[in-house]
Parts: C-alpha cells; structure tokens; sequence
C-alpha cells in the first residue's frame, strides 16, 4: 500500500472497502441475497412452492397440536 492509498478514505467514488463492512451489512446482504433467490425459485416453480408450503404447514400443526 503507498502512502497515497493510506491517506484515502474508505469510501471512494461511492465503494466502500469490502474489508471495513460491519456485521450487520454483511447480514443484510445474505438475508437480501437468500430472499432473491427464493423469489426466483418461488417464480419458476410455483406448483412446488405451494405443495411446499401446504407441506410445511401440515406438519407445523401436526407439531402445535402435540404442545
């Protein structure tokens, strides 16, 4: 790194450094990440999404009635 590079602040031309991200961004970039995915998936399955969730749904009752 020259001495130009360390007198530069993090956030150049709108980019900020991927090293100096906190927690939270990178959480937020796996949860917006996942939910296009599931869109996507949801959008060229939507038989299987549905049967899916009714699935799901059935054995989360099955599994509210026994508590």
């Amino acid at each position: 790194m020259t001495q130009i590079d360390s007198q530069m602040p993090a956030c150049v031309g709108g980019e900020s450094d991927p090293r100096h991200t906190s927690p939270t961004d990178a959480a937020v970039d796996m949860i917006a990440d996942l939910n296009e995915r599931v869109v996507e998936f949801a959008k060229a399955r939507p038989v299987i999404t549905v049967v899916g969730a009714l699935a799901a749904g059935f054995i989360l009752g099955k599994l509210a009635a026994r508590i």
